[in-house]
């Protein structure tokens, strides 16, 4: 790069970046100076990129500000590489992410580019200052599942800058993670787009554990609609509240949009999102936003097939409806399914609504956690007008009685009109 981009590069400088985020470049470069404000050392601002960056890509970042070896660097590449670092097309990020990746070959392959996102989230996860660090098989989960577009791709075979972009344009997590990671290490400030990979959790006790770690929270976190990364609110936990289905229900109705977690007795980790609040209805309802994920032993997204609607199932106390938690599939043959009988549940082998296989070790599983969280805001409360009317069960005690002593127990509450309910009400009371 050198002393050739000439003085334009500061003119560009002041387009790109507010006079504040100026003057935190600035006082980099001068932390690495040697008492010349146009002039660095090169092991000076290797040291100061290095409090944030892995030591091999803060010293491949500098090589590109002084490719003639000359150990010292003038204000003006710096200017210019900061410019295409931040302000960069996609095009212009990719041939970076192949030049930092790459190092001394003549090519990237796809163990470089492996080793490159492996360092790029540690290097996120000590910006984190995580007061726990995740585990190395963690780390190698998400590396695979970042890099999952490569998977097909002989390992043999270089992987180009063509390859690189279309890999940024479809990962948008490692692209995250990366934006952060630069702009830590040039004391920028994050933008509020980028802010949120890892959620907050604001509610839950410092000694509560929760069932899956920072870099699964990230992966997961990510899929979700941007309005609902920057915190998680946790709803029920067995192990907190109880092995109790009612308990849980109580916890999740009509509290918006949550992500269900599970860990079954085999270790494998998996989940799902619902966009839209819990309601106990006979039907499937939610939206396309629905996905399930595993977490371990493969990190992995299935989203909506758009071979059917049915996304989301909640029902209690009936003799002729599945009973539980449902996402996906139709009745008994759920994607994932929680029974109300509580502490086991059911994954079908492959799912047409997700596209999705098996997320348990083994189909029928046994639950040795299981968390519901809120994430996003917290919905407003309906105004009186708009409330939910009360069920003609409530109205007529008598008649919600006689249904007692027909069916043997109250299972008509279960179907109470919903306003999303598209069952006439006469149809909804089994028949005498």
């Amino acid at each position: 790069m050198g002393q050739h981009h000439g003085k334009q590069t500061e003119k560009d400088q002041k387009l790109l970046f507010s006079p504040e985020s100026q003057d935190k470049l600035k006082e980099v470069f001068l932390d690495a100076s040697i008492g010349d404000e146009k002039v660095c050392l090169v092991k000076g601002l290797q040291e100061c990129l290095g409090r944030v960056l892995h030591s091999t890509i803060a010293a491949r970042l500098c090589q590109q500000m002084h490719p003639d070896g000359a150990g010292k660097i003038d204000y003006q590449s710096y200017v210019f590489l900061t410019n295409a670092l931040f302000k960069a097309t996609l095009e212009q990020r990719s041939a970076l992410v192949e030049t930092l990746a790459r190092g001394d070959s003549d090519h990237v392959d796809i163990l470089d580019l492996r080793h490159y996102v492996e360092k790029m989230v540690l290097s996120y996860v000590s910006v984190l200052k995580l007061t726990k660090r995740p585990k190395m098989e963690s780390l190698e989960r998400l590396t695979t599942a970042l890099l999952a577009e490569f998977s097909d791709k002989d390992a043999s075979v270089p992987v180009t800058q063509s390859d690189i972009e279309s890999w940024l344009l479809r990962c948008p997590l490692f692209a995250a993670i990366q934006t952060n990671v630069f702009r830590s290490a040039f004391n920028l400030d994050i933008p509020h787009d980028y802010r949120h990979i890892l959620p907050d959790m604001p509610d839950i006790d410092k000694s509560y554990e929760p069932a899956i770690g920072p870099l699964e929270r990230m992966f997961v976190n990510y899929a979700l609609p941007q309005q609902q990364r920057d915190q998680w609110r946790l709803f029920f936990s067995n192990k907190i509240h109880g092995q109790s289905f009612s308990t849980m229900l109580g916890s999740i109705v009509d509290q918006g949009p949550s992500l269900v977690v599970i860990r079954d007795t085999d270790g494998h980790v998996f989940g799902a999102y619902a966009p839209e609040s819990w309601h106990c209805n006979g039907e499937f309802y939610g939206t396309a936003q629905t996905f399930l994920y595993a977490l371990d032993p493969k990190m992995e997204i299935f989203l909506p097939s758009g071979f059917n609607e049915n996304y989301m199932y909640l029902n209690v106390n009936q003799q002729t409806l599945p009973n539980g938690m449902g996402f996906g599939g139709k009745f008994e043959y759920f994607g994932l399914f929680v029974s109300a009988d509580f502490g086991h549940g059911f994954t079908a082998p492959t799912c047409t609504t997700f596209e999705s296989r098996q997320l348990s070790g083994k189909k029928r599983f046994q639950i040795d956690v299981i968390e519901v969280w809120g994430v996003g805001p917290k919905p407003k409360k309906v105004d009186d007008d708009s409330a939910v009317k009360p069920s003609i069960l409530d109205a007529d005690p008598e008649g919600a009685a006689m249904v007692e002593m027909v069916k043997g127990g109250m299972h008509s509450e279960g179907l109470r009109e919903t306003p999303t309910s598209d069952i006439p009400a006469e149809k909804e009371l089994p028949p005498m």
